[in-house]
């Protein structure tokens, strides 16, 4: 397991502004099967704000790291998760389709030395076992990439695709 260290000045004050969590608060992110799925044994979801997978993938547990957090109107309105783990790309395009999400905003760059690999496909299609992720296009204005993907589930004809937006 990799230790997580985070130099931003912005991070180390949240650190002091947010409540410790107990070890029985992330009891299933604790489960030995889910330790590969953790980034950092340090930054785990609580059980009370866990998603689910819903899509069945016989080869994966239910379980990713990420965490349901609510808005100001509405509960369970976003998704915050680690950036995927190359055993974990997978899982990120179930939560995905699973919950229906329409924005992917990505906090952090790619970098293959830190396990942060490129999630998406630059073209084309990738398949992910009975999920296909198409690219559909990109934007580059000023410092903002967006990309446009297509998510379908080849075992789920009848629920068609979803259009996702990534930033």
């Amino acid at each position: 397991m990799q230790h997580c260290f985070c130099p931003s000045a912005h991070a180390q004050t949240l650190n002091m502004v947010t409540p410790t969590l107990r070890v029985e608060d992330c009891s299933i992110a604790l489960l030995p099967r889910n330790h590969e799925k953790n980034r950092c044994m340090d930054v785990l979801p609580p059980d009370r704000c866990l998603p689910f997978l819903i899509t069945i993938d016989g080869e994966s547990s239910n379980y990713i790291n990420a965490a349901l957090m609510d808005s100001y109107k509405q509960p369970s309105a976003f998704i915050i998760t680690q950036h995927p783990l190359p055993n974990t790309v997978k899982d990120f395009w179930r939560l995905v389709l699973d919950y229906h999400c329409t924005s992917i905003v990505m906090l952090n760059d790619v970098d293959p030395a830190q396990l942060c690999p490129q999630y998406w496909p630059e073209n084309g299609l990738h398949r992910l076992g009975s999920l296909q992720v198409e690219f559909v296009s990109a934007d580059l204005e000023e410092d903002v990439i967006s990309r446009i993907f297509r998510i379908y589930n080849t075992a789920r004809p009848q629920d068609g695709y979803r259009m996702v937006q990534q930033f």
